[in-house]
């Protein structure tokens, strides 16, 4: 606005036109230092918190499919679902009738540290628990 306003300022003859354009220059350049102003403020009060982030990120990797689930708005629900792949599926990539087919590996890496093979038992299931001799 204020290189418009000075463009304006140059192609003017009229000293009442001047006077106007100088006080809208005037005005956005106290805009200018308002928000810059504003911009520090906001810069130096929002620091994150990484205990809080990682905390989220953590609950995010290990129960993906609550929070999924208990999202009720559709267009967020959309977005947290193409948040799992890198590269989206196609339909032949997911259908139950294609032969052969390979397993879709377009998941994204960061759900590849969540092992879900892994069992929370202490002792591997079986007929009778494991007792220490």
């Amino acid at each position: 606005e204020a290189a418009l306003t000075v463009t304006k300022l140059k192609m003017v003859n009229s000293q009442t036109a001047i006077k106007y354009l100088e006080e809208d220059l005037m005005k956005i350049e106290k805009q200018i230092e308002v928000l810059e102003a504003e911009k520090l403020k906001i810069k130096d009060q929002e620091k994150p918190n990484m205990e809080q982030i990682l905390r989220r990120v953590r609950k995010l990797l290990e129960h993906p499919e609550e929070i999924f689930i208990r999202q009720i708005d559709p267009l967020k629900k959309a977005q947290f679902f193409a948040s799992f792949f890198v590269k989206y599926p196609t339909y032949k990539d997911l259908s139950p009738g294609t032969q052969n087919a390979p397993l879709f590996t377009g998941v994204h890496p960061l759900f590849q540290l969540a092992n879900l093979d892994k069992s929370l038992m202490v002792a591997p299931r079986g007929l009778e628990p494991l007792l220490p001799d």
